[in-house]
């Protein structure tokens, strides 16, 4: 069965940390990456040395074709 290609939008919301890492943990699911729309929480968040902040792929750019490929 083809994996569904998914990613996360934000880290603010309460569970958003928890969320992240069963889908990046996932074996089911095409973890694409996470977009935290907020640069001062995307830099503080990676400051942290925190394992799951610094394995996950972080989007940079919303607007790329990243988000327009096929799943």
């Amino acid at each position: 069965m083809k994996k569904i290609g998914v990613a996360q939008w934000g880290t603010k919301h309460g569970h958003a940390k928890g969320w992240l890492d069963l889908l990046h943990k996932s074996k089911n699911l095409d973890f694409k990456g996470l977009f935290e729309p907020d640069t001062e929480r995307k830099r503080y968040l990676i400051s942290t040395k925190e394992k799951i902040w610094e394995e996950i792929n972080w989007i940079h750019d919303f607007d790329t074709n990243f988000f327009r490929q096929k799943c």
